[in-house]
Formats: structure tokens, C-alpha cells, sequence
């Protein structure tokens, strides 16, 4: 590993060996020991961020990341996509005018599978955008699992947690 330095054996190596024997090497070990606990805490910083940056916010992804933690065994933990059907077209046009058809936006050639929704400033569109299906006999710690899901998540998607 990149970080994984062993800085006692680093110190004696730098170290002349017609000065190992004086206690000029105790010295260097004593000093190489306070680099070795920054060295260690960079190591783990460095394995929390590799572990961190294996997950995305994408809902399969955030399936394996959550039974990871919360039900390594059995991975009953699953991810729904909610209906987002129920929200009502918009019309475009100028005012007066008639708008024969539904507008989709898209490149031409595509089909158009996900409704437009749009909003005015200030106005938020209700309902959540997936749910997290959590087993009842999973313990977990409502704040924790938020900040976990909310660390993949966009800041604008809504979820909501049902237990079952």
C-alpha cells in the first residue's frame, strides 16, 4: 500500500551504521514515532475515502451499501422508485393561447419516459422520490442512516423510510 510506511525502519535505514550502535538510533526511532502516528492517521483516511468513494448515489449501489452495514447476512434491504405520475402536466404557450398537445422535451428520436415537472421559485414539488424498505428487525439509528443516505443522495431528492 501507498501509505502503509513502516517510519522506525525508515529512520534506521536512513541512519549510518557506523552510528547504530550509539544511541543516536534510539533518537531517530523516538522522533520517527510521532511521524508514524500522522502516517497512520492518514492511512486510515485514506481507506475511509477509497471505502466512501465505492458507492454512488444510484439506488441499486445505495442497496449494497446499506446491507452492508445494516444487513450484511440476509440483504433485505431494498429501494423502490415511487410513482411520480401523479403529478399534473404543464401546459406551455403564451397566455390565450391554445396548446393542442402535451410539450415533451427530448432529442429528437427519443421517447420521452420521465414526466416534466416545473416549479415557480419558491415552490417546492411534494412527495418523495424513492423509499428505503427496512426490515422491522434491523436496528438502526434514524439520524445516522439520514446522514448516510443523504451523503450519495442529490440534495433535491425527498426519500422516506418504511418499515416492514
Amino acid at each position: 500500500m501507498l501509505f502503509n510506511i513502516d517510519f522506525k525502519i525508515v529512520g534506521e535505514r536512513l541512519l549510518p551504521w557506523f552510528l547504530n550502535k550509539t544511541g543516536l538510533a534510539a533518537y531517530v526511532r523516538s522522533i520517527m514515532s510521532s511521524i508514524q502516528v500522522l502516517a497512520d492517521k492518514l492511512l486510515n483516511l485514506q481507506q475511509d475515502t477509497v471505502y466512501y468513494l465505492q458507492y454512488t448515489g444510484q439506488h441499486k449501489v445505495m442497496e449494497v451499501y446499506l446491507n452492508s452495514i445494516y444487513d450484511p447476512i440476509s440483504q433485505r434491504i431494498t429501494i423502490t422508485e415511487n410513482d411520480i405520475s401523479a403529478i399534473d402536466d404543464i401546459q406551455i404557450g403564451l397566455s390565450g393561447e391554445t396548446v393542442p398537445e402535451n410539450i415533451q422535451i427530448g432529442l429528437s428520436g427519443e421517447s420521452v419516459i420521465v414526466n416534466l415537472a416545473i416549479a415557480l421559485s419558491g415552490e417546492a414539488l411534494t412527495g418523495d422520490n424513492f423509499t428505503v424498505n427496512i426490515p422491522a428487525s434491523i436496528v438502526y439509528d434514524d439520524l445516522i442512516i439520514d446522514a448516510q443516505i443523504r451523503s450519495y443522495i442529490e440534495a433535491s431528492k425527498n426519500y422516506n423510510i418504511l418499515i416492514f
